[in-house]
């Protein structure tokens, strides 16, 4: 029989749950956590999964009606790969919490073996040897739902488990669920950064690295290894107080890939509370910059959005993958991810001028990357800074004052990101109580306002002395400015500050 990459088989599920208490929380004095172990076998032949409930539980858990649902069986015989879809289903009457781990080991060839576990664990092998089993596992913590709490009859989200099987020949394997009986079961947990400024500090702005993976040495002389997902985040389960090495290992084969940024490896002290439970650790940060150490990078760079009259279609892009893209003010964060040869390539945002008219008034907006030709395939990622003051500068020409304007930023592969610029204006109506003008010293101008609900604001105008020089509405609007009096009640629009608003527009109104 011949089997198809995409062949999808049935699997045979038989459950034998041992005897255990259905109560719907643990009694005192039994342990905070719980397991279930079972007995897995796949036979290509017959295409089936075998998935059997043993009666044995780790020691230091309590037993717990758990079982394992497999479905959407493949085998791809180009990679000698099987893989399996499997859920956990809570069938006793006792709620089980997170983290939840499902470990795999004892592979019968043993030359099969998982290819995407998310932890590997190495303890040591049967007594009087020196051998190390190697346990792999999944973390279904993030499977269990937003309250991380797999209750009586829930099933959870299920996750694919990949064996690599040689031959494609028959294997079994034993598999044992873990749980919390309790909440809050203590980790060491961080986040794996891209510190692309190089300061060991996790900025707002750095997104996840994907360099490497996390290594945690136990007070027992075991080990576990942790992938960390898509975010960087990851948890790993530590059950006794005492001294646990936390190290991050890189993926690349390289010398002066990576800068490791934070300090490596990370000792961490697990105190034991009342109870003699050790402490959660989640502050195991590792920061990574993709290039040698050397000097820090100077501070990201600040560039202006280029408006033009030229149809996007002219505009020459080449391929990036758009990561996030985020509106503060004026100032958008635009994070990319890029393939290449070095990390300095140049990238330009372009906004169309004149604006279509609809209300508001809407333009594009396109980023354009040059990728200079080069065909390495290393991934880089970083976060570009592009000011948008002169869509705004644009509106204020057009239309006389600042307003909102509706920005259709389309990436490389052409979906749009709709972003309201102008969305943060704020107005403010009052009456002028003083007026500190700081101009003929390159200074800025600070307008006191006694606002209509007696409540009291400033207005703060820049210095005019700038590079490059200001547009032309910025000197038209300090004209007006400077005509101001004590007395005067105006009508100012700008983005809010600390105790009032930075001015795009003023004019005075009749009392």
């Amino acid at each position: 029989m011949t089997l198809s990459r995409s062949s999808f088989f049935v699997i045979v599920l038989a459950l034998a749950f041992a005897a255990c208490s259905d109560s719907t929380a643990p009694l005192p004095g039994t342990p905070p956590d719980g397991s279930a172990a079972f007995d897995g076998s796949f036979d290509p032949s017959s295409t089936s999964f075998l998935l059997q409930r043993i009666d044995d539980t780790s020691p230091g858990h309590q037993p717990i009606h758990v079982e394992l649902i497999g479905s959407n069986v493949k085998i791809d015989p180009a990679f000698e790969a099987v893989s399996v879809d499997v859920a956990m289903r809570n069938a006793g009457g006792a709620p089980l919490h997170a983290p939840a781990t499902i470990w795999v080991n004892r592979f019968v060839p043993a030359e099969v073996g998982l290819v995407n576990a998310d932890f590997v664990r190495d303890s040591a092998g049967p007594p009087g040897t020196d051998d190390i089993l190697g346990t792999s596992g999944f973390d279904y913590s993030g499977q269990l739902g937003e309250d991380r709490v797999l209750s009586p009859d829930e099933t959870s989200q299920s996750r694919t488990w990949i064996f690599h099987d040689p031959g494609l020949a028959s294997f079994s394997f034993v598999a044992e669920a873990d749980f919390g009986m309790e909440p809050d079961r203590p980790v060491i947990s961080g986040m794996l950064f891209s510190d692309d400024n190089r300061n060991g500090i996790r900025d707002p702005d750095e997104g996840p690295s994907n360099s490497g993976g996390i290594t945690v040495n136990m007070p027992d002389g075991s080990s576990v290894h942790a992938a960390p997902d898509e975010t960087g985040f990851y948890s790993v389960r530590v059950t006794d107080p005492g001294l646990h090495r936390v190290m991050f290992t890189s993926f690349l084969d390289c010398v002066n890939c990576i800068c490791e940024t934070t300090p490596n490896p990370l000792e961490v002290l697990l105190v034991p509370g009342p109870d003699g439970e050790p402490h959660s650790f989640e502050s195991a940060d590792f920061g990574i910059y993709p290039g040698p150490c050397g000097d820090p990078p100077p501070p990201n760079p600040v560039s202006m959005v280029e408006l033009t009259e030229r149809d996007p279609k002219e505009i020459d892009q080449d391929r990036y993958q758009l990561i996030s893209a985020e509106l503060d003010g004026e100032l958008l964060h635009i994070r990319v991810g890029y393939s290449g040869c070095s990390p300095d390539h140049p990238f330009t945002l372009y906004a169309g001028r004149p604006f279509m008219e609809s209300s508001p008034v809407q333009t594009w907006m396109l980023l354009a990357h040059d990728d200079r030709d080069e065909l390495c395939k290393a991934w880089f990622e970083k976060t570009l800074l592009f000011d948008l003051g002169p869509i705004q500068d644009a509106h204020i020409e057009d239309y006389g004052e600042p307003g909102i304007v509706r920005i259709r930023f389309r990436d490389f592969e052409g979906v749009e990101t709709v972003i309201m610029l102008g969305s943060d204006l704020v107005t403010l109506t009052g009456t002028v109580t003083r007026v500190v003008d700081d101009t003929p010293v390159d200074g800025g101008v600070v307008i006191d306002l006694q606002l209509d609900n007696g409540q009291r604001a400033q207005l703060f105008f820049g210095s005019l002395f700038t590079y490059p020089p200001p547009p032309h509405w910025r000197h038209e609007l300090y004209q007006v400015i400077a005509s101001l009096e004590v007395g005067d009640r105006v009508r100012a629009m700008g983005t809010a500050v600390d105790g009032g608003i930075s001015l795009r527009g003023l004019r005075v109104v009749e009392p």
